[in-house]
């Protein structure tokens, strides 16, 4: 499947991947944001867990329960990752620990997140120049932060 932000601000769309086709004028959309998308990425190990960010300071998750993407409009997410206090640019999962991910935020803080129990377990404080851009390590064990102004 396919994640992308959609023509409206606060808007998500879901669709299959390996299919090429005409968007209708009735596309069903996530809607569950107040504020502009600004990532949305699947869980690596849960095909149908989508996590999106948004400028209205949260992570949401969702669980997409048909395969070839949403019958209807969903506006209620399965779970909230909450804790950053300004908009959250980024999200990023670990890709060994299967309930993990990390985001950032515009708050100059990175949180690593517990998404089973929705539980901040780990957090850095005064990143400075806003953290931007989020990668594990290939062995998982540490998080490369990219800052606005370049610095890693």
């Amino acid at each position: 499947m396919t994640a992308v932000p959609w023509l409206h601000s606060s808007t998500i769309a879901v669709f299959p991947s390996y299919e090429f086709k005409r968007f209708e004028q009735d596309v069903k959309l996530i809607k569950g944001h107040a504020g502009q998308i600004t990532d949305v990425k699947f869980s690596p190990f849960a095909k149908q867990l989508l996590c999106s960010t948004s400028e209205d300071a949260t992570a949401k998750l969702w669980i997409l329960k048909n395969p070839k993407g949403i019958d209807e409009h969903l506006f209620k997410e399965d779970a909230s990752l909450l804790g950053h206090n300004k908009k959250v640019l980024s999200v990023e999962w670990h890709h060994i620990v299967n309930s993990m991910c990390a985001t950032s935020s515009m708050d100059n803080t990175v949180r690593v997140w517990d998404v089973e129990k929705q539980k901040n377990t780990f957090s850095f404080t005064k990143v400075s120049n806003m953290a931007t851009c989020l990668k594990w390590s290939p062995k998982g064990n540490q998080l490369a932060v990219n800052s606005r102004q370049g610095n890693l």
